[in-house]
């Protein structure tokens, strides 16, 4: 993987910074929980905003062509909400087929600021919930040049 053409959305639980090789192009941290506001929660958690969606999403724009790597503390679902919506919003870039279990509340925020989900829209309770498993690192790439 070329650093220097690939920038991070690095996410992380509050207080605590990943420690990632230097080099990247560009870098994004973000830190939230893992909660769905819709569910139990502890009072004080720190919940995926939409300030924090909206930050993501011009990430996203300024940086679109360019690899985009999505690394999460723990890789179970706010890396895989992240990815399923990049690559609803921006089709050029391919799936790398890695196993996720998507936090919907993470998901739809974010569609909603990339433009993809009307405000209002809630799809919490449609079943959007995907149950397979997770991977620690999700990676977008650019697609590959079709040749003649």
């Amino acid at each position: 993987m070329n650093r220097r053409r690939t920038v991070v959305i690095s996410i992380t639980e509050p207080g605590r910074k990943a420690k990632l090789p230097k080099g990247w192009h560009d870098m994004l941290r973000l830190a939230f929980q893992d909660y769905d506001p819709q569910r139990l929660h502890p009072e004080n958690a720190v919940l995926f905003t939409p300030t924090m969606a909206a930050r993501l999403a011009r990430f996203a724009r300024k940086h679109r062509g360019a690899n985009i790597l999505v690394h999460c503390a723990a890789g179970i679902s706010r890396s895989g909400a992240v990815v399923e919506a990049l690559l609803e919003a921006l089709p050029e870039y391919e799936d790398r087929g890695w196993m996720r279990r998507p936090n919907t509340h993470v998901k739809v925020l974010l569609k909603r600021a990339l433009g993809l989900v009307p405000l209002g829209y809630d799809e919490a309770h449609n079943g959007a919930h995907d149950s397979r498993i997770k991977s620690t690192t999700d990676e977008l790439w650019p697609p590959r040049p079709i040749s003649d």
